[in-house]
């Protein structure tokens, strides 16, 4: 066998939770169900020969983007979708035996990632009403420590960090000259972002992504945000047109349509109230969230229900085995009919397992 990093050892593949989900009812990924913007496929269907046999061109969209957060273009890298993002920003700042705050449960590819350079790992367990764990993280700060990474929203705890915790860690972080890598996934549904704070902090990187609200999941466009100094160094490890053409047109035609944007929004908090209350209803014990997923606590059922629902067809995704989410199930936010499919299933699910 051919020799491989050492650190891959420790490593384990990341595995898509479901495959074969066409024609299927999809909330297992987090994916916005009621799509992109017309807009969006209407400038795909406008390509020509140049947008496929041409290399792209970023400045208008990092111009764009710039905008509408209030920031300079030269603060904007776009990646490959938010996972090259966490890439991108661990290889830039990340060496072997670097100390790495991460709370958990968390998204596992920031784990992969730090792994792959050997990094040195402290796992803060959140709170176990999925809070953040604000004292462990803060007095965890200190010499010795590279970086701190923060998922606000949590993913897939669903809450938010409260702003006066934000910003205690980043200005203290800041002292110690430790990076802050904050990942806003979700910002959309929480109605919050920290752009503002790169202005201020050179310590500080925002990731956000154009696979949640926007609706471009299968495009992968992602990008960071940060002081023009750390953009150009992550410049260096950011591969060269890691972006395509077409991810490029999407990615512009979404980003001008924001009464779609907020139109999805408003769909997703509606539906989310909804899918609260009729899983209520059906004894179960669901979590509010500040995203466009909801957990549900299935208690000792969880593994039957979810295998129930997946033979009919109702992907969703099972993070029982990870810390705090003993016996819970993770429903994405869908449309009101993938909904109502989804409740009358359970109902008759749910009898047959007592």
């Amino acid at each position: 066998m051919i020799r491989t990093s050492k650190h891959l050892k420790k490593v384990s593949q990341y595995q898509p939770p479901s495959r074969k989900r066409s024609r299927k009812v999809k909330l297992d990924l987090n994916e916005n169900m009621l799509g992109c913007s017309p807009k969006v496929l209407d400038a795909l269907k406008n390509i020509d020969w140049e947008n496929i046999s041409c290399y792209p061109e970023y400045d208008l969209l990092i111009e764009k983007t710039a905008a509408h957060y209030h920031v300079k273009p030269e603060q904007i890298l776009f990646t490959n979708g938010g996972d090259d993002a966490i890439r991108c920003a661990i290889d830039t700042y990340i060496m072997e035996s670097d100390r790495v705050l991460l709370p958990v449960p968390t998204f596992s590819m920031f784990e992969i990632q730090l792994k792959i350079r050997g990094a040195r790992i402290r796992y803060l367990p959140y709170q176990p009403d999925f809070s953040f764990p604000f004292d462990t993280y803060h007095r965890s700060l200190c010499k010795g420590i590279t970086m701190g990474i923060i998922v606000n929203p949590g993913s897939p705890t669903g809450k938010s960090i409260k702003q006066d915790q934000l910003l205690s860690i980043v200005e203290k972080a800041n002292t110690h000259n430790i990076v802050i890598l904050l990942d806003e996934t979700y910002h959309h549904f929480s109605g919050k972002t920290n752009m503002e704070l790169i202005k201020s902090y050179s310590n500080l990187i925002i990731m956000q992504t154009f696979s949640k609200a926007f609706g471009l999941a299968g495009m992968r466009l992602g990008f960071i945000a940060s002081q023009e100094q750390n953009i150009l160094q992550m410049q260096k490890v950011n591969l060269p047109y890691t972006v395509n053409s077409l991810a490029v047109i999407a990615g512009l035609a979404a980003i001008e349509d924001y009464d779609h944007i907020n139109k999805v929004i408003s769909q997703v908090n509606n539906e989310r109230e909804f899918l609260y209350r009729e899983l209520t209803k059906l004894g179960l014990r669901p979590h509010m969230t500040e995203t466009n997923f909801i957990l549900v606590d299935c208690g000792n059922y969880c593994n039957d229900i979810f295998q129930q629902l997946a033979e009919r067809g109702i992907l969703v995704r099972n993070i029982s085995s990870n810390l705090r989410m003993e016996h819970i199930l993770r429903i994405s936010i869908g449309t009101r009919k993938e909904h109502e499919i989804l409740i009358a299933a359970l109902k008759e699910i749910i009898p047959s397992l007592k």
